[in-house]
């Protein structure tokens, strides 16, 4: 009887003869399957060197393929980076062999395009997170990302916390705003105190300028806490 061994192939167990060879093909996907564990190991080794405890870690945003970003924010989280991508429930019609149609729940991105992640930007962190399956740049470029500040980040995370049709009425809301505007501000440390727009709104914030203990300041506030005076 010929004598036989296992071997590891594509994730199956095959059988084969000890002077059996395996054929080009079968050697192609062995090469392929050893260089990804090599460069998943790397990734791994990187993202550990990356440095994100230390106290000049800053927040940076990685754009990454349309449809991967809950993959990444995945890939963050299992190496403990201190990380970001909102996501929502949305239904999804599904149909089956039988012909019938079901909807389930699954997850969506809600910022297409893009993780957040906080690192200390270095050579090893550059090449670790540039080198994941998915990412394609850094916002500012990958030599010199733009980083962004922990206030920032907050306003995005209440933003993009909001409802969509709430998200929806303070974009609207936001463009509506121009600078000159006179407004009526509606913070809590700044309740009913009057102002002027002085920079058209970026994003879900607007700079105004308003008599604060008797001088002129400028207070940057989010677009929702603004009320345009009439």
């Amino acid at each position: 009887m010929m004598a036989t061994r296992e071997r590891q192939f594509d994730g199956a167990t095959l059988l084969r003869s000890r002077d059996d060879v395996p054929s080009e093909h079968e050697r192609a996907l062995l090469e392929i399957a050893a260089a990804q564990t090599r460069r998943s190991q790397r990734a791994t080794a990187m993202l550990a060197a990356a440095g994100e405890s230390l106290p000049d870690a800053r927040w940076y945003g990685m754009i990454v393929t349309s449809q991967r970003e809950i993959a990444v924010d995945n890939v963050l989280h299992g190496a403990g980076f201190s990380h970001w991508a909102p996501v929502e429930k949305v239904k999804q019609r599904v149909h089956l062999p039988s012909g019938k149609t079901i909807s389930r729940l699954v997850d969506r991105a809600v910022i297409t395009g893009y993780v957040f992640v906080r690192a200390r930007w270095t050579g090893e962190a550059c090449n670790a997170l540039m080198g994941l399956t998915g990412v394609i740049g850094m916002v500012g470029g990958k030599l010199n990302p733009v980083a962004i500040g922990e206030a920032e980040l907050v306003g995005m995370k209440g933003f993009f916390a909001l409802p969509p049709k709430q998200r929806q009425r303070q974009i609207a809301k936001a463009r509506a705003l121009k600078s000159g505007d006179g407004v009526i501000i509606e913070h809590e440390n700044f309740e009913g105190l009057r102002g002027v727009v002085v920079a058209a709104p970026d994003g879900d914030t607007a700079w105004v300028l308003a008599q604060l203990f008797g001088r002129q300041v400028r207070i940057s506030l989010p677009v929702a806490n603004l009320e345009k005076a009439r």
